[in-house]
C-alpha cells in the first residue's frame, strides 16, 4: 500500500526493517580517526567491538563484526560482506516481526507474519517502494538462502505463525 516517506525519504521509523529504522548514522572520534572523514560503507554494531579495540591498540577476540580502522583513519575500506538484522516481534511502534539480509546494494525482508518476501535495490530505490522479488526470483533465492542459514546457523528465534 502507499505510504508516506518519513525519515529524510527513507520508509517508516525505528522499529521497523525498512531503511528509516535500521540506517542510522554512526559517528567516530578519537586517535587514528581522520578530521571530516564521511563513508556510505554499509556497517553494523557488531563492528563496534573489534573497532574500538583497534583504536585502543588491543588484540580483538574472534567476532562476527570488523574493525572500521581503515575507514576511520581514511586508509582503506573493509571488505565488502553481508549484513544481517532479526526482529522476531512487534514494535509498539508498528514495526512487524522480520529479519532482512543487505547484500551490496540489495535487501531482502522475511515477513514472519505471512511468510511473505521483498526485495530491494537500495542504490536504484533508497525509500523502498518497489518490491522486486517477482522480477528477480534468482536473487531472491540466493539471498534467501544465505538469511535462512544465518538463522539457523545463530540459533534465532523464529515467529511461529498462528
Amino acid at each position: 500500500g502507499a505510504y508516506a516517506p518519513t525519515c529524510q525519504g527513507l520508509r517508516e521509523r525505528k522499529g521497523f526493517v525498512f531503511e528509516g529504522g535500521i540506517r542510522v548514522p554512526c559517528i567516530f572520534a578519537g586517535p587514528g580517526v581522520e578530521a571530516n572523514n564521511v563513508s556510505d560503507v554499509p556497517t553494523s554494531h557488531i563492528d563496534f567491538m573489534p573497532t574500538l579495540l583497534a583504536m585502543a591498540q588491543l588484540d580483538s577476540p574472534e567476532c562476527d563484526g570488523v574493525s572500521l580502522q581503515p575507514i576511520l583513519s581514511g586508509e582503506g575500506d573493509i571488505p565488502e560482506r553481508d549484513l544481517y538484522w532479526h526482529y522476531p516481534h512487534y514494535a509498539n511502534s508498528g514495526g512487524k516481526p522480520g529479519s532482512v539480509i543487505r547484500s551490496g546494494d540489495y535487501k531482502l525482508i522475511h515477513w514472519y507474519e505471512d511468510d511473505s518476501w521483498e526485495l530491494y535495490n537500495l542504490k536504484d530505490d533508497l525509500a523502498e517502494t518497489m518490491d522486486l522479488s517477482s522480477s528477480e526470483p534468482e536473487r531472491t533465492a540466493i539471498m534467501r538462502e544465505k538469511l535462512e542459514v544465518w538463522l539457523d546457523e545463530t540459533g534465532a528465534v523464529i515467529p511461529e505463525r498462528r
